[in-house]
């Protein structure tokens, strides 16, 4: 029976004693010092039921939440309830659109106090009469401005998470939740620190900050409290209810300072990663220029070649693989998907084959060769990946539609040391742009401004060129020009990364998919012998060891940053360094953590 059916029929007392003990049995899960406390207004009751609305639509959604994860809480409906609350409580406000005086000036107090704020939607901007006031009590009470609205007939209503941020440990990086078309229009925020983003479907970004944030936090400077913002109403969570309810839950652990620490998403302290990939067909000589501006980065990128060029072009190719990663783009250039199963085997065998011919054997493999795969034009099925793997291969660069999450899934087994790596291409490609119009110089700032919101993602950004639209070709000459659209967005790119390749991994689609099983090797657990100490297990299977695990530390306070101390014999665990990354969390990297268990301890001030 589920937790929140079984609470149902108690009392609100009954529902907090329970949840209260409950927390007890959880080690992970320690007291907190402050509880939650959702506030009913009456304001706002009172003044939605002539619009149409309901308060309970509102609250349930948050009663639900608060009943099912286990948080103490408790309702209040006055202003006077608002003035008993200490600063370590956290006050949820939901879509408390209507307020009289009383409950701003209470609420205002509470802000003064170092309370911690949870809002949604369009807080206070109603009057106790209904009257629109406009977004001013929202940017006095949290310091977050509203810069507008997403209209009901926008594209941009997806929710977009950022991961691996103090407010989501559980969302993963960028997945696609809908928002819906409801009367409540989501609201644009800026201000504080963003952690989610509105944006299409194929999640557009076409120029750096185009997009417009839906979640934003903070903490300290004119208002000490902690502050969580939400654009969207309560409304739009019945659309993925588990999304937002894990959201909300996780604003909520942020809120009340509980200790967190979790596996980060990619090695080594890095906030994201970056594939950035040739589908290398007509123009093959392109490749050359496209390598150039890689290294000159101190980059590699992977290069899924048509074999059918490559028995033409087998040199350029062998200096390619000098710095780079040669994969698979098929035989000929027409796709995979229906085809029939021994057609397709076929094909894949001859592939293969053809690369052999090319480059010659490494024992059972192709010297020099990536065992990657991307479908010609993107077209492929569960066959193509089934078939994949039984010849070997262990990654495939797939389409925008193949994950709602941006980051790597498994393919084909339930063993990630077997499965297939898919690497979704979560950005649009280089015929998309050029179907867009667009001139270099808007090319170039879309690729900059992609890379820029991946780092905010903590995401898989995967940005995939074809050869024949990367440069001209001099037929007499036999060397590209550099004159065409990619050619010269690409350029803009590389001189933008430059200065900050540190701050995200660019690495092949072999290595992206090899950390993937790595990361699927380790373990965390952790419990919490006091409020102030939590204590870790990590553990690591298979014979490897596991090179640049990472776990994102959230900070109690911002700019405190948590003690490390191993508590058992190192076994690998003595190199681990502890870095902060921002005044919310550090970084606990372990260059090479061997199989087995190995304990820590964190304190924190």
């Amino acid at each position: 029976m589920r937790l929140a059916a079984f609470l149902l029929p108690l009392t609100l007392r009954g529902c907090a004693l329970l949840v209260a003990a409950l927390a007890l049995l959880l080690p992970v899960q320690a007291r907190a010092e402050g509880q939650v406390a959702l506030y009913a207004s009456p304001s706002t009751r009172a003044y939605l039921p002539g619009v149409g609305g309901s308060h309970d639509a509102l609250l349930g959604p948050w009663r639900r939440l608060l009943q099912g994860r286990g948080h103490v809480f408790r309702e209040l409906h006055s202003p006077e309830e608002l003035a008993a609350l200490k600063p370590q409580d956290v006050l949820v406000l939901p879509s408390t659109v209507a307020l009289s005086a009383a409950e701003r000036g209470a609420l205002l107090r509470f802000r003064d106090i170092g309370g911690q704020l949870l809002t949604t939607w369009s807080t206070g901007a109603r009057d106790v009469g209904g009257q629109w006031m406009g977004h001013g009590f929202l940017r006095e009470l949290t310091g977050v401005d509203v810069t507008g609205e997403i209209e009901p007939t926008s594209n941009r209503r997806f929710l977009i998470p950022y991961g691996d941020t103090p407010v989501n440990r559980e969302v993963p990086a960028g997945r696609r939740i809908w928002l819906g078309e409801l009367a409540e229009r989501p609201l644009a925020l800026k201000g504080g620190v963003e952690a989610a983003a509105y944006l299409d479907w194929a999640r557009t970004v076409l120029q750096p900050n185009s997009h417009s944030s839906a979640i934003v936090y903070d903490e300290g400077g004119a208002r000490p409290g902690r502050r969580v913002v939400f654009g969207y109403a309560e409304t739009a969570w019945s659309f993925q209810p588990g999304d937002f309810e894990a959201l909300a839950d996780q604003a909520l652990r942020w809120l009340l300072r509980r200790p967190s620490v979790h596996l980060a998403a990619w090695p080594n302290g890095t906030r994201a990663a970056q594939l950035i990939e040739m589908d290398t067909e007509e123009g093959f000589a392109n490749a050359i220029h496209f390598a150039e501006l890689l290294e000159q980065i101190q980059a590699s990128g992977t290069f899924y070649c048509l074999t059918s060029e490559v028995r033409k072009q087998a040199d350029l190719v062998k200096r390619l693989a000098r710095h780079h990663e040669i994969g698979f783009h098929g035989e000929v250039h027409y796709g995979f998907k229906d085809l029939p199963r021994d057609k397709q085997q076929r094909r894949l065998k001859r592939m293969l084959d053809e690369m052999r011919g090319a480059l010659g054997a490494k024992g059972d493999w192709v010297a020099g060769v990536g065992r990657g795969f991307r479908a010609p034009t993107e077209s492929y099925d569960e066959t193509t990946e089934a078939l994949l793997m039984a010849l070997g291969l262990q990654h495939h660069t797939a389409d925008p539609s193949r994950s709602a999450d941006r980051l790597p899934v498994f393919a084909g087994s339930p063993d990630p040391a077997r499965a297939l790596v898919v690497l979704p291409r979560g950005q649009l490609d280089d015929l998309n742009y050029m179907d867009l119009k667009l001139t270099p110089a808007q090319v170039g700032a879309a690729l900059v401004g992609e890379y820029e919101f991946n780092l905010r993602l903590g995401g898989l950004g995967l940005l995939s060129v074809h050869s024949q639209n990367f440069a001209d070709t001099d037929q007499l000459l036999n060397r590209p020009t550099h004159s065409t659209l990619m050619t010269q967005a690409v350029e803009i790119l590389t001189r933008h990364i430059g200065p900050r390749h540190q701050q995200a991994w660019i690495a092949t689609g072999g290595a992206i998919a090899d950390w993937w099983r790595q990361r699927q090797r380790a373990r965390l657990d952790a419990r919490m012998p006091d409020a102030n100490t939590l204590e870790l297990q990590v553990s690591v299977s298979g014979n490897a060891p596991v090179s640049g695990l990472t776990l994102l530390v959230g900070h109690r306070s911002a700019n405190q940053a948590p003690r490390l101390q191993a508590s058992a014999p190192p076994g690998g665990t003595g190199a681990a360094q502890l870095r902060r990354i921002d005044r919310f969390s550090s970084a606990l990297v372990f260059p090479a953590l061997p199989p087995g268990r190995h304990s820590l301890r964190l304190s924190f001030p």
